[in-house]
């Protein structure tokens, strides 16, 4: 650290005992004197010396009269006395302890070259001869007396801590004469100059700090009678800003900043610009400090009661910032995704990125969520910023307008955002990113054709229609939708006392806007096992719930022909993830429905995680397929059949007629907007709440052409699925029917599976055919792959009518298409092929589950063909692993997880015995495989914890 003496003092006692001091440093007893012998020559050369060496600062030196000497070197002496001639070259410093006298013959010059020569006098000057003050600094601790005239060139400083009486010739202005003693006499000839010259006026700090310092010590020894802070050095970076502090307790301070660079030792003036600011308060503020600027000094004077000071400097230190982020992989938006990233490397071990504010660690960062734009990325590591990252540049999605008759910017495609900006009807599918209607804008979407969007549907002011079996899809469930839609639904034919099984695909509408003119409207009640009205229809419609609604007023009782209800819902299209109420209370089946604008999948509602544990996997659809009548039991006058529910699970579906208006459709998972449907809670669960969610991934195009049924049964393009099923039917002339599923499916067992096992709907049907398994009746059955063709499956029927009814086989696929498939009738021993023709038999009324076997082949089984049902193998877990017991010996045990994937394999068992090893999966649900002898095979499920 450099250190500043300080500067003045208006106390004339003060002066006077410092002025003792500094003389003190002189030696006061007797001084020697020491004479210039030479004619002409210089103060340096000892042998021109009386006492053959140059004068000290304790000799007296003299100059006779018809000497002439020239100090180019700075000197000094105790005091001198000139009748000669004395000059002092330029940049030369002459300091003198004592008296500096010029008497009358005798001459003193000071420099009239470029450069500055300083004449430092602790005591009195005495000019009675010539003294030329000429361009430079003198610096007199006494007095300034001069009774002939002095000369002083106006770029001389004179600074005087005593008295100043005298004349003084001058060239130039003489605003360069100074007289620190406020208590001074300054008697000046000529008087313009008197005028100029105050008593105690500071010595401004633009006369430069290495003068004021020079003063400082030669007339003040460095005291001030105030205290001023060092200034502390400032680390910063390079690019930021830098702030200098400094205190005192003088009063009334004034501030100058001063700088001192590596290029030279000067303390140079600050003055403000945009680099400094704040140059003449205690806070200096360097903006954008430049990397050259490391290690520049700075200061601060502070002049205050007429004196000058300063505290240590303090050094600038510049921290190397990080270097710029280097830009690599762009990643522009989509409509997945639609703000876009980058991946950003050479980055330091740590440190925060802007925009944003992200801390990262690392040497590469990857930065998401970036909105369309341009970014250039820092790195701010210690506080020092780097400087930016070339452009990042993220391009919005494209965007195509219609403008009534054209789009702007090429057809609708996924990627890009479509604006209806002049009225549209379609005549094919639209896929596109987003979706707004600009106002007085009408867009209608056909039957048949569906409006597939990743994300938001914007209405703002204008329409979307969608005509009955139209669609919409949206596939992003955090998209939020604004804006109303139409959605126009019509349902089966219907008679006047027949309901329909509605669910909302939009918001806040309500069942009687939807049919006005009926005053019939249920819901379903899980707790209760009852229907509850819903008290005039006032009731805005629950998203996923479902609703039954009678047929208007006025509707044939009679011809259904007709009787097609065209429904309306009005309102901001459902779309992301619904959650819908599941209870289990005196009963177990819930009323839910289809919350969107589009067709499901209701295979991946079943098997959706979320789902699969809180319902059983069989949906029953309501086709009021038989009409309301009298002769059908019930509790009112006018009743309806339960045979009227279709039933669908992962292992197919079962309609409901073998005629009926509704076309005789098997449903095939594929459930229409708009359309409710029953579910059943799990049967493992306790009474109580719970909450299954449809999710717009279930949500598919088309399929929407009629509620739930399809023309034809396609299955999903992405189903790989192995399904071999067989459809039996039971019927009699009068029209009496029902319909049961066999199906050898993967990722079912032979015992009951929620979603591909179906039980009878406990409703008391008049006509129902059903597989058995053991105390259960299932209207659909799944069973375990591969197919055994010595299995036997019990078959039961039940009827409230007498008389003669036929089983036929209804549809197969799969390889039970060259399958044969046997009947046996235990009541008379027969066996008939139902490949070849229906098997017809009578029967009184009642409930029949011994009767009829379904077998796959007409061997005879002996003791050597073993007789495999569900008590054969007893499988449990224990300690992790899993423990089998079987009646017959075992020859292989293999483990599957619900995905189908092997987890354990183990053969050649041949033992009634086993428990897996090494077996390292747990919380999940697995699928046991057990095969015996000839190829015969048990599947069971077993929850690992």
């Amino acid at each position: 650290m450099d250190k500043i003496l300080h500067l003045f003092s208006n106390n004339r006692t003060i002066f006077i005992l410092l002025l003792i001091l500094s003389n003190s440093s002189f030696t006061l007893c007797a001084q020697t004197t020491n004479t210039f012998t030479a004619i002409n020559s210089n103060w340096n050369t000892a042998a021109n010396w009386s006492l053959n060496h140059i004068p000290t600062s304790a000799e007296d030196a003299v100059i006779p009269l018809g000497k002439t000497v020239n100090i180019d070197v700075s000197s000094a002496a105790n005091s001198i006395s000139i009748s000669g001639i004395l000059k002092l070259n330029d940049q030369k410093t002459l300091t003198i302890g004592h008296n500096f006298t010029v008497n009358l013959g005798g001459a003193f010059y000071m420099p009239g070259g470029q450069d500055v020569a300083t004449l430092v006098v602790y005591g009195n000057f005495y000019n009675y001869g010539v003294s030329s003050f000429w361009k430079s600094n003198v610096i007199i601790c006494g007095d300034l007396i001069t009774p002939s005239t002095s000369s002083l060139q106006n770029s001389g400083i004179v600074v005087v801590g005593g008295n100043i009486i005298g004349d003084f010739s001058l060239t130039g202005s003489a605003g360069n004469i100074y007289a620190l003693n406020p208590n001074a006499t300054v008697s000046i000839t000529p008087s313009s100059v008197d005028s100029t010259v105050i008593p105690g006026a500071d010595v401004p700090a633009s006369e430069g700090a290495a003068l004021i310092t020079l003063i400082n010590q030669a007339i003040y020894s460095g005291s001030c009678p105030f205290t001023v802070s060092d200034v502390m050095d400032v680390t910063a970076c390079a690019g930021s800003n830098a702030i200098f502090t400094v205190s005192t307790s003088g009063a009334s301070p004034q501030y100058q900043w001063q700088v001192k660079t590596n290029a030279n030792n000067d303390w140079n003036n600050l003055v403000n610009n945009a680099v400094y600011s704040g140059v003449f308060t205690a806070t200096l503020t360097i903006t954008s400090v430049d990397a050259l600027m490391n290690g520049y000094k700075y200061r601060a004077l502070i002049t205050s009661s007429s004196c000058v000071s300063s505290g240590n400097n303090g050094k600038l230190i510049l921290t190397a910032g990080p270097p710029a982020p280097i830009v690599g992989l762009i990643t522009q938006p989509t409509c997945t995704v639609t703000t876009g990233s980058v991946v950003l490397s050479g980055l330091p071990l740590s440190g925060i990125l802007n925009p944003g504010n992200i801390s990262y660690s690392g040497t590469s960062c990857t930065v998401s969520g970036l909105v369309p734009g341009t970014y250039n990325f820092t790195i701010t590591t210690n506080s020092c910023n780097s400087v930016g990252s070339a452009a990042v540049v993220i391009v919005p999605l494209a965007t195509t307008t219609w403008n009534g008759s054209s789009w702007s910017n090429g057809l609708p495609s996924s990627d890009k955002n479509i604006v209806f900006n002049g009225d549209y009807t379609s005549f094919s599918d639209i896929t596109a990113c987003s979706c707004t209607v600009n106002p007085g804008t009408n867009v209608i979407v056909n039957s048949g054709n569906t409006l597939i969007m990743s994300n938001a549907i914007t209405v703002a002011g204008g329409t979307i229609t969608l005509e009955n079996n139209a669609s919409l899809i949206q596939t992003n469930d955090a998209s939020i939708n604004t804006g109303n839609i139409t959605v126009k639904r019509k349902s089966a034919p219907m008679k006047l006392y027949d309901y329909t099984y509605w669910s909302s695909p939009v918001q806040n509408w309500k069942l009687n806007q939807l049919s006005p003119n009926t005053g019939y409207y249920y819901s379903f009640d899980p707790l209760t096992n009852n229907w509850a009205g819903t008290n005039g229809g006032n009731q805005v419609m629950t998203a996923g719930k479902g609703y039954i609604i009678r047929a208007p007023q006025g509707w044939s009782t009679t011809n259904a022909t007709l009787g097609v209800y065209n429904g309306n819902f009005i309102g901001v299209p459902n779309t992301g993830i619904i959650p819908i109420t599941i209870q289990k209370g005196a009963g177990t089946f819930n009323l839910i429905g289809n919350p969107y604008p589009s067709a499901i999948d209701i295979d991946l509602f079943l098997s959706d995680p979320a789902n699969s544990n809180i319902i059983n996997g069989t949906v029953y659809i309501w086709t009021h397929n038989t009409a309301i009548s009298s002769t059908i039991p019930g509790n009112a006058t006018y009743n309806y059949t339960s045979d009227d529910y279709a039933k669908y699970n992962l292992t197919g579906g079962v309609k409901t007629a073998l005629t009926s208006i509704t076309g005789l459709v098997t449903p095939n998972g594929k459930i229409a907007s708009g359309q409710g449907f029953f579910i059943e809670a799990n049967s493992a669960l306790a009474n109580g709440t719970y909450t299954a969610s449809f999710k717009n991934s279930m949500r598919i195009a088309g399929n929407n052409n009629q509620f739930f049924r399809t023309a034809t049964a396609p299955q999903s393009a992405t189903n790989t699925i192995e399904k071999n099923r067989i459809w039996l039917n039971i019927s009699n002339p009068q029209g009496a029917y029902n319909e049961t599923l066999l199906g050898y499916v993967t990722g079912a067992t032979n015992g009951f599976d929620n979603l591909h096992d179906g039980k009878t709907f406990p409703a008391g049907n008049v006509l129902s055919l059903y597989s058995v398994v053991g105390t259960d009746n299932y209207s659909i059955q799944g069973r375990a792959l591969p197919f055994n063709a010595s299995e036997i499956i019990p078959m039961g029927y039940s009827t409230t009518l007498s008389g003669t009814f036929t089983i036929a086989i209804e549809n197969l696929d799969g390889f039970f298409i060259d399958q044969n498939v046997y009947l046996l009738d235990k009541s008379n021993n027969t066996t008939h092929n139902l490949k070849t023709s229906a098997y017809s038999f009578t029967t009184a009324t009642g409930t029949f589950n011994n009767r009829f076997e379904l077998r796959f082949t007409t061997a005879t089984l002996g003791n050597e063909n073993p007789v495999l049902n569900e008590n054969t193998v007893t499988i449990y877990p224990n300690d992790k692993q899993i423990n089998i017991k079987s009646t017959l010996t075992m020859e292989s045990v293999i483990v599957y997880d619900i995905l189908g994937r092997q987890l354990f394999n183990a053969n050649k068992i041949n033992a009634m015995n086993f428990q897996t090893t090494d077996l390292t999966a747990t919380n999940q649900v697995l699928i046991v495989k057990v095969k015996f002898a000839d190829n015969y095979e048990v599947s069971k499920k077993v929850m690992i914890n």
